[in-house]
């Protein structure tokens, strides 16, 4: 049977995201074809360099198009690949779209990811979570327990492996279950069981300030971009620095990207918050320009 896949426009190109156990694979033709390089090439590179974080899947992008079996590369490791084509070693006529695809294409993967936005992911949507997630939040702010500590309970009890396999009863399921263990008072028990000299390594304010970081680093990658051209054309000595440093910090602002977002699951945020939690709209939803 066909995975399911959602595809999302980028530059005029259409590129795919498939769920499989809860975890974003990238059907990698697509992708490269749209970079305009040989898809032979890069398929030798993926089964060479990637083998382990790489599977296939057939896939249904819409009901009324025919199935399509692609090589499926792991978002968590697409910029690792990424980092392995060098622009400077590709026809000059693509140099500029292999450009754009390396400063834009992971976040903008990540971001459209994150807005879970097409009805066509399979297993539960995010506002479906909404309510779990809530009694998670209010758990482990209550008896001091990490989300990993609460989500092991709910698998162990419904069988499962990640949140995001969850469907909307499997929920509700989870709710009732975490229900009758507070109202057993075994949350308690557990209390007993944490360290007690092992503190909170981050306050929410630092997290926040750290955010902040992160979005200002994306800005000052996306000038020294847009002036590199400049100190290229007046031979200025900082030409580059200012064309390797935003390029070559790619993996590692995606990397942090990524961290920040798992230790701020626990805050709520929307398009409408107004308050310093506010950069978590461009961190979950917006993919970042560079």
């Amino acid at each position: 049977m066909p995975h399911l896949a959602f595809s999302v426009p980028f530059h005029g190109s259409p590129i795919y995201i498939v769920k499989h156990y809860g975890k974003p694979y990238i059907p990698m033709k697509p992708i490269v074809e749209g970079m305009g390089m040989d898809w032979q090439r890069q398929r030798a590179k993926l089964k060479g360099q990637f083998n382990t974080h790489i599977k296939k899947f057939t896939i249904q992008p819409s009901i009324d198009s025919q199935p399509t079996t692609f090589i499926c590369l792991a978002l968590d490791n697409f910029s690792d690949w990424m980092q392995t084509v060098c622009p400077n070693k590709v026809n000059p006529q693509i140099r500029d779209k292999v450009i754009q695809y390396q400063c834009e294409c992971d976040d903008f993967l990540h971001g459209s990811w994150a807005k879970g936005e097409s009805r066509q992911i399979p297993h539960s949507a995010t506002e479906e979570r909404t309510p779990l997630q809530t009694a998670v939040n209010r758990i482990t702010e209550k008896y001091g327990l990490s989300y990993q500590a609460i989500y092991k309970i709910i698998h162990r009890k419904l069988g499962t492996k990640h949140r995001d396999e969850l469907t909307e009863r499997q929920s509700i399921e989870a709710i009732d279950h975490l229900l009758a263990k507070v109202i057993a008072g075994e949350f308690l028990d557990k209390q007993d069981d944490l360290p007690a000299s092992v503190p909170k390594q981050f306050t929410d304010d630092e997290l926040c300030e750290l955010c902040w970081l992160w979005s200002y680093t994306h800005h000052m990658a996306n000038y020294m971009l847009d002036v590199e051209p400049i100190l290229k054309a007046a031979e200025h000595r900082l030409t580059g620095a200012y064309y390797s440093m935003p390029r070559e910090s790619i993996r590692v602002r995606n990397a942090a990207r990524r961290m920040l977002q798992r230790e701020t699951m626990h805050i709520e945020c929307d398009q409408w918050r107004d308050d310093n939690w506010r950069v978590l709209n461009r961190m979950r939803i917006d993919p970042p320009a560079k």
